[in-house]
């Protein structure tokens, strides 16, 4: 039986150097969650992060990671959302 490394991080600020850290860390998924589409961020989130930041790590980590790493992140849905909102997300 194997087993998998799976790292649920936050956006450390987008502070590039973290995410080098854990990407390279040797994980088989680095995850980060965007939790809602873009327009309803505000109301959701934590305000020290945003949408741009979260997809900018998902994006660092995507490049930093050695190749076979999977890269993931999660919404909500329920919070007011749109179909057309999430389709753009997706």
């Amino acid at each position: 039986m194997s087993s998998v490394t799976y790292d649920a991080v936050p956006d450390f600020q987008g502070d590039s150097k973290c995410v080098e850290r854990v990407a390279t860390s040797g994980l088989d998924v680095f995850a980060h969650n965007i939790e809602t589409v873009e327009e309803l961020q505000a109301s959701v989130r934590d305000r020290r992060a945003n949408f741009t930041q979260s997809i900018h790590v998902l994006q660092m980590a995507k490049e930093m990671a050695p190749p076979g790493t999977l890269t993931k992140t999660s919404i909500m849905l329920g919070c007011g959302e749109t179909p057309v909102q999430v389709m753009n997300l997706l």
